[in-house]
């Protein structure tokens, strides 16, 4: 009985290695497309950073926000109260 367990096994083995085999290959393969997809996004950002001329980037509405916010902070720092300074008052 043992020799036909041993024949058993011995039969068993190399699918068992086959396998594995497939398993680590299917992994490497994921790791791959995984880090391939990466390397298309960096480049896409990258290209599009370069297009894209930095005026652009940001909109009107947000260049206002940003002044807005750099005015309100400067009236702060002028000793005007941030309420005040938020509304947008003209300070003479």
């Amino acid at each position: 009985m043992s020799e036909a367990m041993q024949d058993h096994k011995v039969s068993a083995d190399p699918l068992e290695m086959w396998g594995q085999q497939v398993l680590r290959v299917q992994t490497a393969a994921l790791a791959l497309s995984d880090h391939l997809v990466l390397l298309g996004l960096v480049a896409q950002t990258a290209w599009l950073g370069l297009l894209v001329p930095p005026d652009l980037k940001e909109l009107p509405a947000q260049r206002a926000r940003r002044d807005q916010r750099a005015r309100t902070a400067r009236l702060v720092r002028r000793g005007i109260p941030e309420p005040l300074a938020r509304q947008g008052l003209k300070v003479l």
